[in-house]
């Protein structure tokens, strides 16, 4: 694997993260989050077949 190493260091430098692994590890992780975020906004909330919840209101 061939890593930029000035991209490196500057994560490191924002981070504070120092070990390699651990640093690569929290940038995956992120864009795994990342990602899963875009595709479920890109599904816009459209179910066709999804009920409204059930909705309660404390009555005054």
């Amino acid at each position: 694997m061939t890593l930029d190493d000035d991209l490196l260091a500057r994560a490191e430098e924002l981070t504070g993260i120092k070990e390699r692994s651990a640093l690569i590890r929290d940038a995956v992780e992120l864009l795994v989050r990342i990602e899963s975020g875009r595709q479920l906004a890109a599904l816009g909330g459209s179910d066709p077949g999804a009920e409204a919840a059930p909705r309660s209101r404390a009555r005054a």
